[in-house]
């Protein structure tokens, strides 16, 4: 599959058909991309994927099978003086074993330049300093490359990237060890140089970052190119579980705009142990989370859809029943919610109040074989008969907080 050119520009670096094997095993398959002046194309998958070694193929560091296009021209008919004029690569790895200090670690990103800040000779340290300070690392220069910190040597090795001023950046994972603001610093900085009229494929793990900072996606899984596209088209649910082989929940971030990604908590299910909770107005929310983190199977229903106990159980993929908002619960959601409360071992009217749109959830805790009502706050109620028909229902156990009610079904369950 092969990304989507974004407009008709001529591309920097044009990848066809990459493939790459390691003792007939395929690491790499058919993957092709391009990438242009002025964008950021950020490299996604899982782990093992095939992203640090297609970076490494696109550098001519690998045997690959295929065609790697700089400019129209072909990577391998490029002298090294050359390729480091129109690419330059950050591995998660730098110098570490070698006896260099920072300084001369930027200054290798040189090497047939004539600099980022406009000197003819790279071997003059100051365009390195200069590139030094403009990532924060100015004062260690000469301090040993290997005494740095993982996040310090990231820094180290983007301005070197800044010094060899090529138009093509490949970075793999160069955010991995930094902390939340150097994190937010690099892929600023990166975002500069994207204005300036370069361009970056960049293999990055922060799905939430990938979304905000760069201009398309590439989905790698198994060396092979799933999605390819703006980052509302790639960051999908489908796609991402499959790729990732976890669940996950999408949503916009409201400080940023851009899709956020959060991983689900794979929480483990205990036979036998199932609670199926009726709840309203938020009321099952602590106690949703409560009985999932202490490892219950949980159900619920039937809510209201905008209501923010279905919004968390539709997040988690939890089996609910839910109806409209503002509609009556009808006879289909009726069915189906009593179905999952034969399932229980448990159910657990919530303390929300009750209308005439829940009414008849009333109905569905009467037919609960065990059941808890929390009387946490007091109970307001708005429909016609809904008072007499809760008092009439007989609970086996009362609780007033989410937490009682947790270690009333624990005990129930000789924890």
């Amino acid at each position: 599959m092969s990304a989507i050119e974004p407009d008709s520009r001529p591309p920097l670096l044009d990848a066809r058909g990459i493939s790459y094997s390691v003792r007939g095993r395929s690491i790499l398959n058919q993957v092709s991309l391009s990438l242009v002046a002025g964008e950021v194309v950020g490299l996604i998958g899982p782990n093992g994927a095939g992203k640090s070694t297609l970076l490494k193929c696109l550098m001519g560091f690998l045997p690959f099978e295929g065609d790697v296009l700089l400019s129209g021209e072909d990577l391998h008919q490029l002298n090294h003086q050359e390729r480091a004029r129109r690419i330059s690569y950050v591995s998660q790895q730098g110098p570490e074993q070698l006896s260099f200090t920072s300084l001369e670690v930027v200054e290798m990103g040189g090497y047939g330049q004539s600099g980022l800040f406009g000197r003819s000779r790279y071997d003059d340290c100051d365009q390195a300093l200069r590139s030094l300070e403009y990532v924060g690392m100015a004062g260690a220069a000469g301090q040993n490359f290997a005494t740095l910190s993982g996040g310090e040597r990231q820094l180290v090795l983007f301005a070197r990237v800044l010094l060899q001023d090529a138009p093509v950046l490949l970075l793999d994972e160069p955010t991995s060890n930094l902390d939340i603001g150097h994190e937010r610093t690099v892929l600023e900085m990166l975002d500069e140089l994207r204005r300036e009229g370069k361009a970056a494929i960049i293999a990055i793990h922060n799905l939430n970052l990938a979304a905000e900072y760069c201009d398309r996606l590439v989905l790698l899984d198994d060396g092979e190119v799933r999605a390819s596209g703006l980052p509302e088209e790639v960051i999908d649910q489908d796609l991402l579980e499959q790729a990732y082989r976890t669940r996950i929940n999408i949503e916009r971030s409201p400080a940023t705009g851009s899709l956020a990604v959060t991983p689900l908590r794979k929480y483990p299910r205990q036979e036998g142990a199932g609670v199926h909770i009726i709840g309203g107005a938020g009321s099952g929310v602590n106690l949703t989370r409560m009985l999932l983190r202490a490892g219950f199977y949980v159900t619920g229903g039937v809510a209201h859809r905008l209501d923010s106990d279905a919004r968390l159980w539709d997040a988690l993929g939890i089996e609910m029943v839910a109806v409209d908002a503002f509609d009556e619960i009808d006879d289909d959601a009726h069915r189906r919610a009593g179905e999952l409360i034969d399932r229980a071992d448990w159910t657990v009217l919530a303390d929300f109040p009750i209308g005439r749109g829940n009414l008849r959830n009333l109905e569905l805790a009467s037919r609960a074989s065990r059941l808890i009502i929390m009387d946490g706050r007091e109970r307001s109620f708005y429909a016609e008969g809904g008072r007499q028909l809760f008092e009439s229902i007989q609970p086996e156990f009362r609780a007033g907080s989410a937490e009682e009610v947790l270690r009333k079904i624990r005990a129930a369950f000789g924890e």
